[in-house]
């Protein structure tokens, strides 16, 4: 029996390259999704040109997909520079793409140092960088971050402890303490230059350390 939730995120995923990146060819879709997947399970996804002009003629039959192939290019592209996936508006899709990014990550693992809270409007910012956060929380490992803050001349790598993830004004913040620190600060997902490296360091756990009350106003 298909899997329902591969195959939305297979959709998901081609929707936003085909939006995104300037008409893909098969090898383009094929080798995106499979590094989508890579980073999202251990389990080894690997995908066929079959299965990409499947899931092209799935979201033409049953989305109404305005997909186009060219014979002279070899690519993709929408007719309507318009259309997403469903007519949902990029934010909701890319909130739906994230969280089921996050389902993934957790499968059937319960772990209550797993804690992200999401704000109701779904247009935040920095949502790329989440799962792989979340997948150190999981493991309660110290991440390697590339950061540059709004008002800093330059960037700098530290090493953060997770403490959990708040999504505050469009915005999502990592709240981790700095190495050999422990006041729990915000880190604006947003500024980061690259992606996280999860480190075999065990990270610190801040005592008493609650998402739902940091307060990120008065922590900035």
């Amino acid at each position: 029996m298909p899997n329902i939730k591969d195959s939305v995120l297979r959709y998901l995923l081609i929707d936003s390259r085909l939006r995104t990146e300037s008409k893909p060819g098969h090898e383009e879709l094929r080798d995106y999704l499979e590094e989508q997947f890579a980073e999202i399970s251990k389990d080894k996804h690997l995908f066929t040109k079959l299965t990409v002009k499947k899931d092209l003629k799935d979201m033409r039959k049953f989305f109404s997909a305005p997909v186009h192939f060219s014979f002279r290019e070899n690519s993709y592209r929408y007719e309507d520079n318009t259309y997403t996936f469903l007519n949902l508006p990029p934010g909701i899709l890319e909130r739906i793409t994230l969280h089921l990014k996050l389902q993934y990550l957790w499968g059937d693992r319960v772990n209550p140092n797993i804690q992200i809270q999401f704000e109701k409007i779904p247009t935040s910012e920095g949502y790329n960088y989440i799962p792989i956060i979340a997948e150190a929380l999981c493991q309660k490992k110290a991440l390697s971050v590339k950061y540059k803050a709004a008002s800093a001349k330059r960037s700098s790598t530290l090493i953060l402890h997770p403490q959990g993830v708040k999504e505050h004004q469009k915005k999502f913040f990592l709240l981790a303490t700095k190495d050999k620190e422990r006041e729990v600060r915000p880190y604006d997902v947003t500024c980061l230059l690259e992606q996280p490296v999860i480190l075999e360091k065990e990270a610190f756990k801040a005592k008493d350390f609650s998402v739902e009350s940091f307060k990120i106003e008065s922590n900035s």
